[in-house]
């Protein structure tokens, strides 16, 4: 599975911006870009924790992941 969180969609020009901690993952972004029909697939870094805690927060409505990074960014 790859770590990847859709941030930005610009459908004028069909790019998707995606949070990710691997910007290199090449595969990863064709794949998106196949599965998704866009013309081009753009990665943001993110860390690793930020990016799963997006995922499980928007896909499991899980906030307990967000909430730690959020009381870590905190302190």
């Amino acid at each position: 599975m790859y770590q990847l969180y859709p941030i930005m969609f610009d459908g004028e020009n069909q790019i998707l911006t995606v949070a990710t901690a691997d910007p290199e993952n090449l595969i990863a972004f064709q794949e998106v870009k196949l599965a998704a029909s866009v013309r081009d697939v753009r990665p943001i870094v993110a860390r690793p924790a930020a990016v799963q805690a997006a995922i499980a927060r928007a896909y499991y409505n899980d906030n307990q992941l967000f909430a730690s990074l959020m009381r870590a960014v905190q302190h």
